[in-house]
């Protein structure tokens, strides 16, 4: 008996430890492509390249006035435009795991070029660390509010939504408070700009 109970244990770890090595598997495969199309394109410019090539032959500069582009990082890509608004005309620009400095390099392909009537522009939580420098991070959204505001584009600056807990894992620097800081910014540059 006690034979049959070691053995089934010994099962249960192999199997559990095929999966474990299964997923790592999996996850360094991901990781290796990530890092392949980040190599290749770091920026992102591809991953919306021919939508926008279709778009600018198939619509005249009057449609797209009409369009407005949600332009971002994660949080942006999830957005299931067609489900939660299905009347609108918008476009979702969005590209997963984006830093604040990728958005700025991929803003004229995927939003200038197009001449939408608006873009939202949000970033992300994900980029602040404490070797993020905050200044530069603003420079860069602001660059990208005003390069809107240059173009004819209605820019709409987005915040940037608080974490939880969890994502609080440096010592003797907050994300949270950091992200409010930003978000102050974004509230006074808006009023500013009388957006």
């Amino acid at each position: 008996m006690a034979g049959n109970i070691i053995g089934a244990y010994l099962l249960y770890k192999t199997i559990k430890l095929r999966d474990e090595v299964k997923q790592y598997q999996k996850y360094h495969r991901d990781l290796k492509t990530k890092y392949e199309s980040l190599k290749d394109d770091y920026p992102g410019t591809t991953v919306f390249a021919e939508e926008n090539r279709r778009l600018l032959q198939d619509s005249t500069p009057e449609q797209r006035r009409k369009m407005t582009i949600l332009f971002g990082a994660s949080i942006t890509k999830r957005w299931d435009l067609g489900k939660y608004f299905p009347d609108k005309q918008l476009l979702n620009r969005g590209v997963g795991s984006q830093s604040n400095t990728q958005l700025l390099t991929r803003f004229s392909s995927d939003v200038l070029q197009l001449e939408p009537g608006r873009v939202v522009i949000k970033f992300c939580s994900g980029n602040f660390t404490p070797r993020t420098d905050i200044n530069m991070m603003w420079d860069e959204f602001e660059t990208l509010i005003r390069m809107s505001i240059i173009r004819g584009i209605q820019p709409i600056p987005a915040t940037i939504v608080p974490v939880t807990r969890r994502a609080e894992k440096f010592e003797n620097y907050s994300i949270t408070a950091q992200i409010k800081t930003f978000n102050d910014r974004i509230k006074r540059l808006s009023a500013e700009l009388k957006l």
